[in-house]
């Protein structure tokens, strides 16, 4: 089953913040491009760009079409994602 846009967008939040560089040049090396299309289930670019710019609206990062960078506002996203208890299906 295909994920909401929005579970797309926060793993790919969650991709970006795992970077060891806090500015992410999308072009830097020819892993990540790929990596991050895949973390984001995106088909092409134009989907990734389409995620990038609706964490950029929301606050979560700053995104100039080739690097991008994890907000304050991002981190505590990740943390509020963490925080939420996890839905349990009972049988």
């Amino acid at each position: 089953q295909n994920l909401s846009t929005q579970r797309r967008a926060d793993r790919l939040l969650r991709k970006l913040a795992s970077y060891s560089s806090q500015i992410i040049d999308i072009m830097q090396s020819e892993n990540t491009l790929p990596e991050l299309l895949a973390w984001s289930e995106s088909v092409d670019v134009g989907e990734l760009n389409h995620l990038l710019s609706m964490l950029r609206r929301d606050g979560f990062v700053h995104y100039n079409g080739q690097s991008v960078s994890v907000t304050e506002a991002g981190h505590r996203r990740i943390q509020y994602l963490d925080d939420v208890p996890r839905a349990r299906i009972g049988f």
